[in-house]
């Protein structure tokens, strides 16, 4: 009988501000300028009108962070 293995599949997670931060380690002027160049990632709201609470999809700033290590090494 042969096993079958199932692809685990990350759950998506919105990340606030305070964790991008950490995760990249860039300012938040500086990531503000990145968003109107389009080299990162925009955020999203978290709920319906009038929040102003804004996240971001950790699957978005994963890729960011391996775009920007595979940038590096070449």
């Amino acid at each position: 009988m042969t096993a079958t293995v199932t692809p685990i599949t990350k759950p998506k997670r919105a990340l606030r501000w305070p964790e991008v931060h950490t995760r990249t380690g860039i300012s938040k002027s500086a990531w503000e300028r990145g968003q109107r160049d389009g080299i990162f990632p925009a955020p999203f709201k978290l709920g319906p009108p009038p929040t102003r609470a804004v996240g971001w999809l950790e699957s978005d700033i994963d890729a960011l962070i391996e775009r920007l290590a595979a940038q590096r090494e070449a």
